[in-house]
């Protein structure tokens, strides 16, 4: 139902902007479009799993983790696009205001694929107890594997375009927008490095709804009322929520991805 009012508050949006006259010395389109569209994150800045040494004291609990002899775990820099593979399928609509401006609003659906990684390394022998999870016994010093979980996210956004170059056959533009995202649990399967039958399962993230800033460069080639588009972005996410079983060892920060968008363009 949630999910529902916020699509339908977007849409709202949409339909009380109008577009303005367009200016007496160039002639813009008339309406606006829908530009349904997929994307792939390539590329990520800043660390989701951020480096980090911690130290155990014998038979201590730390946020729920606990060692029974005392060693040092340390954690490797992880990005966004180490630990997923992301794809996403969204459509923005679009409404003129003058001839090299357009508003736009969207929804998007985004797939987390999760990948393998080595996330940790423990310095010496120690079994580690996550409470109520299970526990790993470390026989000597050695990676501790992390082995993320599909998941996924949907939100929405608005913005602008603006339009750098217009022709009969392409257009050049730029684009910024704000939005939101609604995350889901990303959970992960935590295991030693030698003795990967072995897993605990994880809670590493809350589900959280995280605001989002981007901006890009994009070009469309038309074909009689279609045109063809294709986008080069660069968004700032901000941070996940750490979950209280992972918080004695996941440290997190904002990312920035670098998404490919292709879609098609339909004008009305």
């Amino acid at each position: 139902m949630k999910r529902i009012k916020i699509t339908g508050v977007f849409l709202v949006v949409l339909l009380l902007i109008h577009p303005l006259p367009a200016s007496t010395e160039e002639k813009g389109p008339v309406g606006g479009t829908v530009q349904p569209y997929l994307s792939l994150t390539t590329f990520s800045l800043g660390d989701l799993i951020k480096p980090r040494t911690i130290s155990f004291a014998a038979n201590s609990v730390r946020d729920r983790i606990s060692l029974d002899t005392a060693a040092v775990i340390t954690s490797s820099a992880t990005s966004f696009t180490d630990a997923f593979l992301e794809t996403g399928l969204g459509v923005e609509f679009t409404s003129h205001y003058s001839p090299r401006i357009d508003f736009l609003t969207g929804v998007v659906y985004r797939k987390l694929n999760g990948k393998s990684f080595n996330g940790f390394r423990i310095n010496g022998p120690a079994t580690i107890s996550f409470s109520g999870l299970g526990s790993l016994t470390a026989t000597q010093a050695g990676n501790i594997r992390v082995s993320m979980d599909d998941a996924s996210e949907w939100g929405g956004g608005f913005g602008l375009r603006y339009y750098l170059h217009k022709s009969n056959n392409y257009s050049v533009y730029t684009r910024g927008s704000l939005g939101f995202l609604q995350t889901a649990d990303i959970i992960a399967r935590i295991s030693l490095a030698d003795q990967s039958s072995s897993k605990i399962r994880v809670r590493f993230f809350n589900p959280k709804l995280l605001f989002y800033g981007e901006g890009g460069l994009g070009a469309e080639y038309r074909w009689g009322n279609f045109e063809m588009k294709g986008e080069v972005r660069l968004e700032w996410i901000q941070k996940r929520q750490v979950a209280d079983a992972a918080s004695a060892l996941v440290f997190t920060d904002s990312v920035l991805n670098v998404p490919v968008v292709l879609g098609v363009v339909w004008r009305f």
